[in-house]
């Protein structure tokens, strides 16, 4: 049974402000939707917090759902509903979301996945602002299949223990390395996005590698949230690697990650170029498959060529440890 919003403020004794802010992101969601709020609504924390759901413009009664959960959490649940569908004129709906809220410190989740523990937002920002230096939070998840085909399995439990993970291995991971329902940012990691993320694809892996990059990522060890795979519409679906439009995807892709070789002022370029090599890898194999002799050679010189610029720069960053270690001896 939901507390009521009285209910919910009544623990709210640390401060006025907002601390943390949610932003939930729809769009035909009706089956899973109420999962998500419920979530949301379940959590106990000494802090405000607020609920920011952006509908995008659902066919089905998504938005008429979130609606009847704003009319009873007028306080907590701000709705913005879309008339036409921002995803799909290129609009990061994660930054139009942020626009309505007013945390110190930013939570996602989707609307098809929930978070499962009341505790969450409570453990997570204690131990962000014990970890001040971070600027990214995260933790495993439970993976669902929608389909109801495989069964469910933890994911992303990177460690047996809570500690900051290093920059590199967030950027060589991917995407997939946090789950989505999992993060918490510093306000001013979206504050301060570059100009080329606004036209990236997804959005999530260069969040991450952004936030990442002051002081590592802190992983939390302690499964709060399932995370649904095979949801239909949804991103990763859309582009499955099995879809011919993922081309397009995975050229943008590269373009963005030497955009953020530069941003990061080439502090990361080993692990961003290797990558990169695995990008244009992949790209050769698929000019195998289809016998593009041309393309072939272009995709596997420039794998060769960035591989080859990792490695002389991690035998450098080895080297230059041995040096130091030995000064020390």
């Amino acid at each position: 049974m939901l507390k009521t919003e009285q209910e919910i403020k009544a623990t709210w004794k640390d401060c006025e402000a907002v601390i943390v802010s949610i932003l939930c992101f729809t769009f035909n969601h009706e089956q899973y939707i109420r999962d998500a709020i419920n979530g949301l609504l379940m959590q106990e924390t000494t802090y405000p917090f607020e609920i920011i759901i952006h509908d995008d413009a659902s066919t089905d009664a998504t938005a008429s759902i979130a609606k009847s959960f704003a009319d009873l959490y007028p306080n907590i649940i701000k709705l913005v509903i879309q008339k036409e569908n921002q995803c799909s004129r290129g609009e990061k709906v994660c930054l139009i979301a942020f626009g309505f809220a007013s945390g110190k410190y930013i939570a996602f989740c989707d609307g098809d996945d929930y978070w499962t523990d009341p505790h969450k937002l409570q453990i997570q920002i204690d131990e962000m602002i014990g970890h001040s230096e971070c600027g990214i939070s995260f933790h495993p998840a439970i993976c669902v299949d929608a389909n109801g085909i495989n069964p469910p399995k933890e994911i992303c439990k990177h460690a047996n223990t809570t500690l900051v993970l290093p920059a590199e291995g967030v950027i060589l991971n991917g995407g997939g390395y946090m789950p989505t329902a999992s993060l918490i940012l510093k306000r001013e990691i979206l504050e301060e996005l570059p100009v080329w993320f606004y036209r990236a694809p997804g959005g999530d892996y260069f969040i991450q590698c952004l936030a990442s990059f002051n002081a590592g990522a802190l992983f939390i060890n302690r499964s709060m949230s399932v995370y649904r795979s095979n949801v239909p519409g949804s991103w990763s679906v859309n582009n499955s690697y099995k879809n011919k439009l993922n081309l397009d995807v995975i050229h943008k892709i590269i373009v963005c990650c030497n955009l953020l070789d530069k941003w990061s002022n080439f502090q990361f370029t080993c692990a961003i170029h290797k990558c990169i090599a695995r990008y244009y890898l992949s790209l050769c194999y698929r000019s195998v498959i289809s016998f593009n002799i041309l393309n072939i050679l272009i995709y596997l010189s420039k794998c060769i060529y960035y591989y080859f610029i990792s490695a002389i720069l991690l035998g450098q960053v080895k080297a230059n440890t041995l040096v130091v270690s030995l000064k020390k001896h």
